[in-house]
Order: structure tokens, then sequence, then C-alpha cells
């Protein structure tokens, strides 16, 4: 397949489409680091930025045989990345990336709140180990009960 680095894109997308699917490397090969500095650009995210061009490969790839061969494929392979990234952009544009360094106070003291819930639950439990004629007396005492 070193024979085909020789070859233009177009030559190389007729190759694959007729001869041999395996040749689709070389395609990878020119343009994945391209379409990499491509995605990062309109996405500003490394992470998203792959998956993009990851998809754009294999969309690509599964759409070969609908490539006119007259056009240049690196303007077809680059549209293809550029319409994936803004689908991706359109999916997440109400996303807000946090800082790391933000804390946001929820009003709520979870300490507080813990402590409630041991008191409660050991209150039911007091309760369920009593006779039935104190629980009714407990329910009423409720949270100022001790159990021994």
């Amino acid at each position: 397949m070193s024979e085909l680095s020789k070859f233009t894109d177009e030559k190389v997308v007729e190759f694959v489409r007729t001869k041999n699917k395996e040749a689709y490397v070389e395609i990878i090969k020119r343009y994945q680091d391209k379409l990499m500095r491509y995605a990062k650009y309109l996405l500003n995210d490394d992470e998203k930025a792959a998956d993009v061009v990851q998809e754009s490969f294999i969309k690509a790839y599964t759409n070969l045989n609908s490539f006119n061969l007259q056009k240049k494929f690196s303007s077809w392979i680059y549209r293809i990345v550029h319409n994936q990234a803004i689908n991706l952009i359109h999916k997440y544009k109400k996303e807000i990336p946090l800082l790391d360094n933000v804390d946001f106070d929820s009003g709520i003291d979870d300490e507080e709140e813990y402590t409630k819930g041991e008191i409660i639950k050991m209150v039911k439990e007091c309760l369920n180990k009593m006779p039935v004629l104190y629980k009714e007396q407990g329910r009423l005492v409720g949270q100022y009960m001790v159990c021994h």
C-alpha cells in the first residue's frame, strides 16, 4: 500500500471504492491530524473534537460511493467534519461548563440534615421496639424520646 502515498486523494478514493476497502487507512493517515486541528478550532474541546473526527471518517467511508471524483476530496471531508462539529455545538449549546474552583451554596447544611435524619431513624427504631400501648404516646412525643 506504500504506492498509495503517491496517488492523489481522488485516486485513493477510487482505489478504495473499486479494489481494496482497507486502503481507506491512507485517507485517515493523510487527514487525521489536519481534521483534528480544524475540529479543535471549532469546538475548543479535545475530546469532542476527537469524537467528531472519528464520526466524520466513518461517515465519509460509508458515503464514499456518493463522492464525486471530479471534485476535491479534501473539501468534501472538511465539510463533513464541519457539519458534524456544528451538529455537536447545537446539541450541547445549552451546556455551560463550570469552573473547578466555584462552589455554589445550596443553603442546606448537610451536617444538620444528616443529624436530623439519624435522630428520626433512631426514634422510629425506638418506637418499633415499644409495646403497642406506649407507641401511641411515643408518637406524640416523637423526637424528644430517648431509647435505651
